[in-house]
C-alpha cells in the first residue's frame, strides 16, 4: 500500500474530497517545501493532515459518535485558508514551469507534479469561492 495525498475542503462542518491520488506531490513534498521557502511561501507540508492515515494505522482512535475520519478531520484536523492554499499552489506551478524545475534524479516527474498542482489548485479555488478551508489528507 502506498500513501498519497487527497485534496480536501472544509465548508462549514462538512469535509469533501476530490479523491484524486496525488502521489507526485506526496513523493516530492520536501522539494516543494524547499521551493516554497525560496519563494517566501507557506510550506506545502503545512497543508498536510494525517488524521485518516493515523486512524487507518490504528494509531488514533475514533471518538464515540464519529462515524468516519472526515468527521474527526473536520473537528481537529489541519486546515489552511483555501485562498492561501490556492495562491501557494499557483505560484509554485508558475515557478516550476518558468524555471523548468526537475523532480527526480533518473526520471523527471515535473509533468506529474504540474498536473497535480493544477488539480489541487482547482479544488482549493472552488473551496475558496465558498469561504472554505483546504488540506492535503494523507491516505493509503
Amino acid at each position: 500500500m502506498s500513501i498519497v495525498y487527497w485534496s480536501n475542503a472544509l465548508i462549514g462542518e462538512t469535509v469533501s474530497s476530490d479523491s484524486e491520488d496525488l502521489y507526485a506531490l506526496y513523493k516530492h513534498t520536501k522539494k516543494l517545501d524547499a521551493l516554497c521557502s525560496e519563494l517566501g511561501l507557506q510550506a506545502i507540508s503545512s497543508f498536510v493532515d494525517n488524521t485518516d492515515l493515523l486512524v487507518n494505522l490504528e494509531q488514533l482512535d475514533m471518538p464515540a459518535g464519529m462515524e468516519c475520519t472526515d468527521d474527526l478531520m473536520a473537528a481537529q484536523g489541519t486546515w489552511v485558508d483555501a485562498r492561501l492554499a490556492s495562491d501557494v499552489l499557483e505560484q509554485l506551478r508558475e515557478y516550476i514551469e518558468a524555471k523548468e524545475v526537475r523532480f527526480g534524479l533518473v526520471n523527471n516527474a515535473r509533468g506529474d507534479v504540474m498536473e497535480e498542482l493544477v488539480l489541487c489548485n482547482r479544488f482549493a479555488r472552488a473551496a475558496a469561492e465558498q469561504g472554505g478551508k483546504f488540506n492535503l489528507a494523507m491516505v493509503m
